[in-house]
């Protein structure tokens, strides 16, 4: 066994050294022998060195061949190496005469890349008798020198002879360095197949000679983050796949619709990069194209505070856009004075959820009397898109001229007037009205505040009549409420009028029932002591009373919650004080349980004394002593004499037919008659047309008259009162 340039096992026992330097010297002819034998040979004898239909050798590294002389196989394995890996060569030959000897050559680099018979190739030869069973091992140092799709390789030439040239074997031995994958079922170039906002399938059929991990890193184009997968990659090919949803901002008031002159699509540029365990690295890229959803305009109302205004008052206007796709809105208003366009503004608001309404409300003072006309115009899209539906517009017209305010009452109308919680119903139903005209019959708009953070609004019909605007209201807490209203008649004027009414509750207010007061000294108390206060109250409804006590001497108010009630409904408190120095306390006692209404504020005042006692002495008495002694006793036997007195003449007049009060009843008319005839005399004199002995004499007989009347009616007689002079 011979070789050349490369590796092999030992050669058999029987192949001396001599043998193996003189086996090489018929090498050229032998090539010569064969390639002779593979032109003269049949075709059905020479098929196992001829290439596969598509080109190729076969890969499997066995070959045979059954001929009259020789029975011939040839294998190889492995048949994919890198550099540095041995690969074994298996050659079985049998021939028919079981004396011959049998001669097989092995070339490991048979042809050049020029498709010529390489001269220098390695080879080893072996010569054997019959059968022939060759095991050679070959070590390439470097990658093949011909290729084809699957990588690198040398071509492979098996002789066998055992006298006659036997029809030569070949192959392909692929020694390759470790190859970057390869991709089949790739998608194109443009994706355009998919949807907004829906997960879309990518995938490929990776490749790999190697049989290696290989790494995907997907890159969507859409700023999201790189994702990676991987798999083992296989020469016949192995499935990789992502699904994704592109990350799409649309633009606002675009579509890709036929009716939009500037439709658009969204592009994206994805790369997916593959790299195997090695480092070869290959590129996939594709432009994604999106088509966006149907913009729909957006929707939109504009309207004033009225239609009719004055020279310099501030004039309201209200706007509000509802998008579909939650778009930013531009606002555009166009102030017009029916000549040109002498005021524009233009305003816009932030992208917003879907079907989101936005406000964008604007006031104006116009600057003379005339006609006016006010253009708002809204686009979800921006410039130059802002055409067509979306680019709505709505105009207002406004007349402008000299106004007058509403007339309103002077004051509003409560009914009932005290109102008070009904208990059942829990609350008090109040009705509020006012009256009111526009001299200019300009709608009125009156808005109330009816006090407890609620409120209300009319408006009328326009015209000059009187309207009567009204209002009812519940209050479920008692209170005082101060009610507003404000009439605006849209044009610069408006009227307040007010109102505070008090709500009464039908909860029963909380009584003071005692005080029992315990001092030191019983009637005061000395410095230092403790003063023991216990204040009872009474409830009807149970209500938590809260009591604040004030000791008077500028010490800390005492308050105290009261909620322990016994069956009788009254609750106590016990509160204790000490006062440090001598004097007289006016002690503040208050209560309430909280509910409206002055009544249910209750106070009680009461002095305390403190002090310290005097000795006693015994005083002797004087003159005085005596005598005011004496006075006192008189004083109550005048008394006692004056209550005798009565009695009788009460008794007196009983026995009369008259009793006392009938008796000072007409006693005090007669008095009466009396002062009025005195008074009439005197404004006869001062008319002169009384002389004044005349005068005198009238006088006299008026109190005569008076004196004679008394004394007939204790005599028991009927007097008759009578006027006139």
């Amino acid at each position: 066994m011979h070789l050349h340039r490369g590796q092999s096992e030992e050669y058999p026992a029987n192949l001396t050294t001599a043998g193996r330097a003189n086996a090489s010297r018929p090498l050229m002819v032998l090539v010569f022998l064969v390639l002779f034998v593979s032109c003269v040979l049949p075709n059905s004898a020479i098929e196992s060195c001829n290439p596969c239909p598509d080109g190729s050798e076969p890969e499997t590294g066995a070959h045979s061949l059954a001929i009259d002389e020789v029975n011939v196989t040839f294998e190889f394995s492995p048949t994919r190496v890198y550099p540095g890996e041995p690969v074994k060569f298996y050659v079985n030959a049998t021939s028919f005469d079981s004396m011959a000897t049998i001669e097989v050559s092995i070339y490991y680099d048979y042809e050049l890349p020029d498709g010529t018979v390489n001269p220098y190739s390695p080879v080893s030869v072996n010569v054997t008798g019959t059968p022939a069973y060759v095991v050679t091992s070959y070590t390439y140092d470097h990658i093949g020198n011909l290729s084809d799709a699957a990588g690198t390789f040398f071509r492979l030439r098996a002789t066998v002879t055992d006298g006659t040239p036997i029809s030569p074997k070949g192959g392909r031995m692929y020694v390759v360095d470790n190859a970057a994958p390869s991709l089949s079922g790739i998608p194109p170039a443009i994706i355009g197949d998919v949807d907004y906002n829906l997960p879309y399938n990518v995938s490929y059929v990776v490749h790999d000679w190697d049989s290696e991990l290989v790494t995907a890193t997907w890159d969507f184009g859409d700023g999201t983050d790189p994702v990676v997968n991987e798999t083992i990659a296989t020469p016949t090919g192995s499935y990789i796949q992502q699904t994704h949803t592109w990350a799409v901002i649309l633009e606002p008031g675009r579509d890709a619709s036929e009716s939009n002159p500037y439709k658009y699509y969204i592009l994206f540029n994805m790369s997916v990069s593959f790299v195997d365990s090695v480092g070869h690295v290959i590129y996939s890229n594709h432009t994604v194209n999106i088509t966006p959803p149907d913009n729909d305009e957006p929707d939109s109302n504009f309207w004033a505070a009225s239609l009719y205004s004055s020279p310099g008052y501030d004039l309201e206007f209200f706007a509000n856009a509802t998008d579909h796709e939650g778009d930013p809105i531009t606002w555009t208003f166009v102030f017009n004075n029916s000549i040109d366009d002498y005021l524009t503004e233009v305003r816009h608001t932030d992208p917003t959820d879907p079907m989101t309404t936005v406000w964008q409300n604007i006031t104006h003072a116009f600057p003379s009397v005339g006609t006016y006309g006010v253009t708002l115009f809204i686009s979800d899209a921006l410039p130059p898109y802002q055409i067509g539906l979306h680019n709505q517009s709505q105009t207002l017209k406004i007349t402008v001229s000299d106004n007058r305010a509403p007339g309103v009452l002077a004051n509003i109308t409560v009914f009932p007037t005290i109102p008070k919680i009904n208990s059942t119903l829990g609350y008090a139903e109040v009705k509020f009205s006012i009256q009111a005209n526009d001299p200019d019959g300009d709608v009125m708009y009156l808005t109330w505040d009816l006090g407890d953070d609620e409120g209300a609004s009319n408006v009328s019909l326009g015209g000059t009549q009187v309207y009567t605007f009204s209002q009812t209201h519940h209050y479920a807490v008692g209170g005082s409420y101060n009610v507003s209203v404000i009439v605006d008649d849209a044009r610069g004027h408006t009227v307040l009028r007010y109102k505070q009414v008090s709500v009464q509750t039908d909860n029963n207010a909380p009584k003071f029932v005692s005080i029992d007061l315990d001092m030191s000294n019983g009637i005061f108390a000395l410095p230092g002591s403790t003063v023991n206060l216990t204040v009872t109250i009474s409830d009807a409804e149970l209500d938590p009373v809260t009591m604040w006590v004030d000791f008077g001497d500028n010490s800390s108010i005492v308050m105290v919650n009261l909620t322990e009630f016994t069956p009788d409904k009254t609750v106590s408190s016990k509160v204790t004080h000490i006062y440090n120095s001598t004097g007289k306390y006016n002690v503040t006692i208050s209560f309430t349980d909280g509910m409206y209404g002055t009544s249910h504020n209750v106070t009680v005042n009461l002095t305390i004394v403190v002090k310290v006692p005097r000795a006693s002495t015994v005083r002797v008495w004087d003159w005085w002593d005596t005598t005011s002694l004496g006075l006192v006793g008189l004083g109550v036997c005048l008394i006692l004499l004056r209550w005798l007195l009565i009695g009788r003449f009460r008794k007196d007049l009983d026995g009369k037919g008259t009793t006392l009060e009938e008796y000072q009843l007409i006693v005090k008319e007669l008095r009466a008659e009396r002062s009025a005839g005195l008074k009439r005399v005197k404004a006869q004199v001062k008319k002169d047309s009384l002389g004044r002995a005349r005068a005198k004499k009238m006088k006299a007989d008026v109190r005569n008259g008076y004196r004679k009347s008394r004394l007939d009616l204790r005599a028991g007689k009927r007097i008759e009162i009578e006027g006139g002079p």
